[in-house]
This record gives C-alpha cells, structure tokens and sequence, in this order.
C-alpha cells in the first residue's frame, strides 16, 4: 500500500503505511503490536491479555484527538490484514466488532455522523475509507477552464505567470485544464478573468462535458445550468454554433448564469428558467443533453464541511426520486437518431449510490436506451453492485466514479446513455411507477379493495354497470336524491363547462342513499327536502344543504382523489 499523509485537525502531519508501531498502556494490561509495511504475518505479535475490542473502546478518550488517531490506524491495520490478526489472536472477536468500533472513533476524529461514517465504511474498505476522509480535510488545488473563444492554454499560462502564478496542465485527458499551485495575485480579478479568458471550475466538472461532445450546429440543452460554468463550456466546444439552451430552476442563480455568459462572449445560448420536469413541453427535439442532477454533494465535503452532519441516508433516497424523473425527462426530450450520437450525460458531484448507480439502473429498464463509453480515460469503474444490489453490467464496464483520495479531484459520477428508440419498455411489477391514493375518505387501501365488477360504474361507458347514471338522466333516476331540477339532461352530454365530478359525486349520494334507505319510511318526504349544487373553480366541488344544515359531502373516489 503506498504511504498517505495524513494531516489532521490539531495541525500535525505524518506519513502513514499499513499500521506502524502502536503501543496502548493502562493499569490492568499492556500491549505492542510490531507491524512491518508488509502487514502483519509473523511480526505480529500474539497479545498474552487478549484485549477485548470493547475494552479498548472504552479506554480511549474520545476527546483525546491524538489518542482518537492513533486508534484508527491500530484497528485499519486489524481489519486490512484480518486473516493474520485471527490467525495470530490480535483479533478476539468479530469482525463487525472491530468495524463499529473504528465507525465510532471515525465519527469523533472526523465530525461525521453515525450513519453517514457507517455508510462511508460500507462503500470503501476501512483503509480506503480513512484515505477518504483524511482527502476530505484538505482543500483541492484551484483549477481553471481556458476560454478558447477568446485565447489559447499557452497564452494565458504565459500571461498568468508573469503575474506571478504558477500553474501547471491538469492533465492529459484535458486540453483546456490549468492548476493554480500558488498566485500573488487575486485569480479571480485578474484583467484575463474580467476580459473573459478562463473560468475558475472544479476539474471534474469538464468531464461531463467532454463526454456529452456537443458539435456545431446542434441544440443542446443544459438542464440545471447556474452558475454557468459547463454550460458555457458546452458553448465554447459548439464553437458559438447551433443553439444551447440552458436552463435553472432558480430565477436567483440564473442571474450569475447570464453575467457569466456575457463576460465569457458566449452568444449562440438561450436562458430559460423553468422546473426541469416541464421543459419537454417547450422545447424542440434536442441532440444532446447534459443532467447535472441536484445532489447531496458528498463528493465536494472539503468544500461543505457542514455535509458530515447535514445530509442523512433519507435525503439520499428523495435525491434520487427527483434524480430519476429528471433523467426520463431527458431522455424523452432527445429526438431518435442513434447513428447521430444523440445522448444525455448524467452526473453528480456525490459519491453515494443511491444517487448514481441505483439512478441509470433505473432509465435503463425504463426507457430504451443503453451506456456508452465516456471517451475520457479517466477515473474509476462505476460499482457493479452494492449491498446485495446487483446493477446492469453496462454500468460497471462504461459509467465512472472520480475521487478525491484517488485522482486528486472532486468525487463525481459520470455516465453517459444513448437513446435507441422512443418506446418505453413493458414494466414489470418490481419498477413500476408507484400509485398515489387518498388518505382521506372511506376508500379501502388498494391490497384490501374488493373490486365487485357488478357494481362497478364503468366511467368510459356510462350507460353500462349497476350504480352507475342510465342514458336519461332525469330527477327520477335518483330517486329521493338531492339534484337541483334545473340540471337538465343536457347539462352531463352537451354541456362541457359543467364538470364531470358532479355527475360522479350525484351518482355515489344515490348509491349510499339506497344501502342506507332500505326501508322508505325512514327517508324524509321529498316536500321537506331543499337541495342546490354548487361548482366551485374546475374541481367541481358538490354541495348539498338540507333545511339549512350542511349536509356530508358524497363523492367518487375519482373525485376524492382529484381533490
């Protein structure tokens, strides 16, 4: 394993391997495990005491942040080198005890919260884990994005420097990509930066947009585009060409959207501010188009240390709901046309997999389309499954997953699908898209409704069904009920302005009218009887009043869960 440097919250720094010499001392045992960079093996020496995991839990003191540090390494070498601790008598007892153990000291010396510690330790071994968390604690190095439109890479680092900043390439997989190592001059108010020559942006945010590859003369939509900094990349790889619609939710954050638009010279792009769910409805078929979901950012925690303890395993799984809907509606804006590349790049600035694998999982079995390579070489493989979910197998040979212990860069997940037809694929029960029911009313849940197709009223054919409304509908055909005698028949065929509900909520009063009324001495004369229906806005709301009480309102089921 090769060495990190760790560097914690007290201002210390070590190079760390496997685990190295660690001594733990009290008043009842003494213990010295020797551990070579190696691993264990026949260095490790057998504890005579057989220390307890949960005694040596309890012997530490949480607030003791070296004390804290110490630990975690002791139990990283323990758990990567497990075979040899039990074979040895190191380890007394169960994995899982020394797992929880280390998740517990991880979330004092880190800040993380339990679940979010027990998540990380279940996504990574516990020697990665602690890589990830100790990459975390330091910032990333600021990276810029080269505006072609307006200069070259060569010319700008040229006059960077005689600033005097030292920046160097990102890498090979980029061409528009400079690290700022260290600056005397503010980056961001630079002459170059107000004259529109560079973007100041995370490296792993070109990536989703090397991998979407727009071209001149397309229309490209960006679909969660604030603050502007990929989708004026988009602009600048189009060459000012074609049409690019970008688009924010956020009325407040397209405002940086357009200024960053204006000072980069970008002009062939279309700001709309509209929910992302809606915008199928406006806008033409497009080649291209880029979802970069809304997210829990737990891949950028160095940047929002408030994350450790702000996001919870639920906002992960609400995440994915809109992650899901916002991906079908991208795919269903891409005009069909697979030979043209026509595609939609996914990616998150998280690290979870709720948010990334359960998400393409997902539109692949719900719409036709299939993963293609990202054509950057770059990153990790995306997982292939994760605590006993198994994903397509597409996504673990084609989507990747950048880190911050690993590649230096934000964690960010990329994935790119390429729609093969417009047909929406038969669902299965396990996917099909939950139905909503009323909580309100009498209705029985969907698993305990017994359907009776002899009293069902067969709203797409009315005549039809016992309960429901005959062909003529007059006064006498709901008996006693209360229905103004000024509804005329004409009123339920001819009329559209009068809303269907009122129809189903007249025949379901008569249907409850006759169970309850089985005995006509118990119903009222129709004298004393006084009835009006009232349609309130298109819900067509009926009701009733009777000698000047209010009367319960009846109603369909259909129209109860309308309203």
């Amino acid at each position: 394993m090769e060495p990190v440097e760790r560097v914690d919250s007290l201002g210390g720094s070590d190079v760390v391997s496997d685990v190295s010499e660690v001594s733990v001392d009290s008043d009842d045992y003494e213990v010295d495990v020797s551990v070579s960079d190696d691993g264990f093996g026949d260095d490790f020496e057998k504890d005579p005491h057989k220390v307890d995991a949960d005694d040596i839990h309890g012997r530490v003191d949480l607030t003791d942040l070296a004390s804290v540090k110490t630990r975690i390494e002791s139990l990283c070498g323990i758990l990567s080198n497990w075979s040899s601790a039990s074979k040895n008598g190191i380890a007394t007892k169960k994995r899982s005890s020394y797992v929880s153990q280390l998740q517990r000291m991880v979330s004092a010396y880190y800040g993380y919260s339990d679940e979010l510690a027990e998540y990380f330790m279940r996504l990574f071994s516990p020697t990665e884990a602690i890589q990830f968390f100790e990459a975390n604690e330091r910032p990333l190095p600021m990276t810029l994005r080269v505006n072609t439109l307006k200069t070259r890479r060569k010319e700008l680092a040229a006059a960077l420097i005689a600033r005097g900043a030292n920046v160097d390439p990102v890498g090979d997989w980029s061409k528009e990509g400079l690290v700022v190592n260290s600056s005397q001059v503010p980056i961001g108010a630079t002459p170059e930066y107000l004259a529109g020559h560079y973007m100041m942006q995370s490296a792993a945010s070109f990536i989703p947009v090397l991998a979407l590859n727009p071209k001149e003369g397309e229309k490209v939509l960006d679909i969660a585009a604030a603050p502007g900094g990929k989708a004026t990349h988009i602009a600048q790889l189009m060459n000012n060409g074609g049409v690019l619609y970008a688009n924010d939710v956020n009325k407040e954050r397209c405002t940086a959207l357009v200024a960053n638009i204006h000072r980069l010279g970008i002009t062939n792009t279309i700001v709309t501010n509209y929910d992302g769910l809606d915008l199928k409805r406006v806008l033409p078929p497009l080649d291209r188009v880029l979802c970069d979901a809304p997210c829990s950012g737990l891949g950028v925690i160095s940047k929002d240390p408030s994350a450790k303890v702000k996001r919870t395993l639920l906002d992960l799984k609400q995440n994915a709901d809109l992650q899901k809907r916002l991906l079908l509606s991208c795919i269903d804006m891409l005009q069909t046309n697979p030979k043209n590349g026509n595609c939609v790049v996914y990616s998150t600035c998280s690290v979870s997999v709720e948010e990334n694998e359960d998400v393409i999982d997902y539109a692949l079995k719900m719409r036709d389309v299939k993963l293609v390579p990202l054509g950057v070489e770059a990153g990790s493989p995306a997982l292939s499954n994760f605590r006993g979910r198994h994903f397509h197998p597409s996504i673990g040979q084609h989507a990747r997953r950048f880190y911050p212990h690993l590649h230096n860069l934000d964690g960010f997940f990329v994935a790119k699908l390429v729609k093969l037809s417009s047909k929406v694929p038969t669902l299965t029960k396990r996917y099909r898209e939950p139905r909503h029911y009323s909580t309100g009313g009498s209705e029985p849940s969907p698993k305990n409704r017994k359907t009776d197709t002899s009293k069902k009223w067969n709203q797409n054919n009315p005549g039809k069904g016992k309960g429901g409304p005959s062909k003529s509908l007059e006064k006498s055909d709901f008996g006693d009920s209360p229905v103004d005698t000024d509804v005329k028949k004409s009123n339920f065929k001819d009329d559209s302005s009068f809303p269907e509900d009122s129809v189903s909520a007249s025949a379901s009063r008569h249907r409850n009218e006759k169970r309850v009324s089985k005995d006509s001495n118990m119903r009222e004369p129709a004298e004393s009887r006084t009835s009006e229906v009232n349609t309130r806005g298109s819900k067509g709301n009926v009701r009733t009043r009777r000698s000047g009480r209010k009367a319960t309102r009846g109603g369909s089921s259909a129209s109860k869960r309308r309203r």
